[in-house]
């Protein structure tokens, strides 16, 4: 009887650390689609940040720039100055 509760306490501690694993790999997972998104969110901010600029030389009115772009006209202001 002995023996057969070691076999199933190792068992047990077997599919935990298979359990542990699985839930390492989602871990990862979960981090590289995080810094994919964060690329992408760099990306977009950069094109924000050079469409300011473009309309910024037909454009004077920051608030104008906003409107036209569909953002905060404080994300204009900090770009333009």
């Amino acid at each position: 009887k002995n023996r057969e509760e070691k076999k199933e306490l190792l068992e047990t501690i077997e599919d935990k650390d298979k359990a542990l694993e699985e839930k390492d790999k989602t871990i990862e997972v979960k981090d590289k689609t995080i810094e994919e998104k964060d690329k992408t969110i760099e990306e977009k901010d950069k094109i924000i940040e050079q469409s300011i600029l473009s309309l910024s030389k037909f454009i004077k009115n920051p608030q104008q720039i906003a409107n036209e772009l569909g953002i905060d006209v404080e994300r204009v202001n900090k770009v333009l100055n």
